[in-house]
C-alpha cells in the first residue's frame, strides 16, 4: 500500500468523521428546539410559536396580548450564571474553584438581545431560558453585592428562566 494511499484513506476517515458529528449536532439542535417549542405549545395552545432565525432572539411567541422573544442559554446542572453586567452573562462551569481572576465564557449575543426591540403594538417580554436547567443564577448590583436572580427577578428589562419552571412562571404570571 502506498503513501498516496494511506493518505486518501485517512482523509476519508477524517471528512466521514466530520459529517457524522455535523449530523449528530444538528440532530441534537433539532431535537433540543422541538423540546422547547413543544413547552410553549402546551403553555400557549392558540399562540403562534416559531423559530426567530436571523433575529436576537432563539423564539417568538405571540399571543393576543403580547409577544415573548426567547434567548436560549444552554447550561448544564452544575454550571452556575453570573451576570455581571446587562450586556455580560458569564458562565462558571467549575463553582467551587471561581474567582474574579477566572477567565470568563461569555454567552453570545446578549448585548444584541436586549437592545433588540422588535415593532409591535403588544407588550413585548424578553425571556433568558436557560436549558436544560443550572446550579445557581446570580448577578452584581455592585461591585461588592451579589443577588440570586430569580424568575420574577427584574434583570435589564427580563426574565431569567430555568427550562424546568417555565411552565410554573407562566402560571404565575397568569399568562397576561
Amino acid at each position: 500500500m502506498g503513501p498516496e494511499r494511506i493518505i486518501f484513506i485517512v482523509v476519508a476517515i477524517v471528512v466521514a468523521a466530520g459529517f457524522l458529528i455535523a449530523y449528530s449536532v444538528r440532530k441534537h439542535r433539532l431535537r433540543r428546539e422541538q423540546t422547547i417549542l413543544a413547552a410553549f405549545r402546551e403553555i400557549f395552545p392558540q399562540a403562534d410559536i416559531r423559530s426567530a432565525h436571523g433575529e436576537p432572539c432563539d423564539f417568538r411567541v405571540e399571543t393576543p396580548e403580547r409577544l415573548i422573544l426567547v434567548k436560549i442559554v444552554l447550561m448544564g446542572p452544575e454550571n452556575e450564571l453570573i451576570i455581571t453586567n446587562p450586556d455580560f452573562w458569564c458562565i462558571n462551569s467549575n463553582p467551587r474553584t471561581w474567582s474574579r481572576s477566572s477567565a470568563p465564557v461569555l454567552i453570545p449575543g446578549v448585548k444584541s438581545f436586549r437592545e433588540y426591540s422588535p415593532e409591535s403594538a403588544k407588550r413585548v417580554v424578553k425571556i433568558g431560558l436557560i436549558y436544560p436547567d443550572c446550579a445557581n443564577i446570580s448577578r452584581y448590583l455592585n461591585e461588592s453585592e451579589v443577588e440570586l436572580v430569580r424568575p420574577t427577578t427584574d434583570v435589564n428589562g427580563m426574565r431569567i428562566i430555568r427550562f424546568p419552571s417555565l411552565s410554573d412562571f407562566f402560571a404565575k404570571d397568569g399568562k397576561k
